[in-house]
C-alpha cells in the first residue's frame, strides 16, 4: 500500500510539472506583426558607372549607400539596409506581448517573393542576366538562387542576429534585422537602374522560459 501511495505521488507530481511548462505562443502575421516589404534601389548613371563605385540611395524610411565589386563574368550589387521587424508601439498593440510569454526563442521568416528589375521594369532573374543572387539576414545566407525557383521559403534566424532580436524583445524596445541582397550582374546586361522588391513574414515564437 505504500508502494502505491508514493506512485501516485510520483504520477500527479509528474503530471504537474508537465502542465506548468514552459507556455509557447506563435505571434505573426494574425496576431498584427506586420509583413517586411523592402525595395531596395540603385540608380545607375551609365556614362560615369564604373563596376567597383559605391552608389547612394535611399527609400522612404532611410538613405543607404550600395556598393558594387567586379568579380568573375559580371558586376556585384550589394544592398544592405536595416528592416524593422517590431516598433516599440507594437509591444503594447499585439495582445501576445502582454500574457505570460514575453521571452523570444526563435524567430522564423517566410521570404514570399524576391525579385530584381532594370530600370524599364523588366526582370533580372533569368540566368541570363544573373548569375548569383543571394538574400543574408545579419550576415547568414537564408536564400540564394537555387531556392528563388520554389517559393516561399522559410528560414529561422540564428546566431548573434537572434540574440539581438531576443534582447530587444525582452526589453521591450524596437527590432532589426539587417538585410543585405546581392546580385551578380552579367556582364553586357548592366542597366541604367537595378530594384530588388523583397516581401517576407516574421513569426516570433514566444516563451516564458528562455532557451
Amino acid at each position: 500500500m505504500i508502494c502505491l501511495n508514493r506512485l501516485g505521488v510520483s504520477l500527479v507530481a509528474l503530471a504537474f510539472a508537465v502542465s506548468c511548462g514552459p507556455i509557447e505562443v506563435r505571434v505573426g502575421k494574425e496576431q498584427g506583426v506586420r509583413q517586411i516589404n523592402e525595395t531596395f534601389s540603385a540608380p545607375i548613371n551609365a556614362d560615369g558607372f564604373n563596376c567597383g563605385d559605391q552608389i547612394i540611395a535611399e527609400d522612404n524610411s532611410q538613405t543607404y549607400v550600395v556598393n558594387t565589386q567586379r568579380v568573375s563574368g559580371g558586376c556585384l550589387f550589394v544592398f544592405d539596409q536595416e528592416v524593422e521587424i517590431l516598433s516599440e508601439a507594437d509591444y503594447k498593440d499585439i495582445k501576445e506581448f502582454t500574457g505570460a510569454a514575453k521571452l523570444a526563442n526563435r524567430v522564423e521568416v517566410e521570404v514570399q517573393r524576391l525579385d530584381f528589375f532594370d530600370d524599364d521594369g523588366n526582370k533580372l532573374n533569368s540566368s541570363s542576366r544573373v548569375r548569383e543572387i543571394e538574400i543574408r539576414v545579419n550576415d547568414e545566407l537564408v536564400l540564394d538562387k537555387e531556392k528563388l525557383g520554389s517559393m516561399p521559403q522559410t528560414f529561422v534566424i540564428q546566431g548573434k542576429g537572434l540574440e539581438a532580436i531576443k534582447d530587444a524583445i525582452k526589453n521591450r524596445k524596437r527590432c532589426t534585422a539587417r538585410v543585405e541582397a546581392r546580385v551578380v550582374i552579367l556582364d553586357g546586361e548592366v542597366p541604367t537602374g537595378v530594384r530588388g522588391e523583397l516581401q517576407a513574414q516574421p513569426t516570433i515564437i514566444l516563451s516564458s522560459s528562455e532557451l
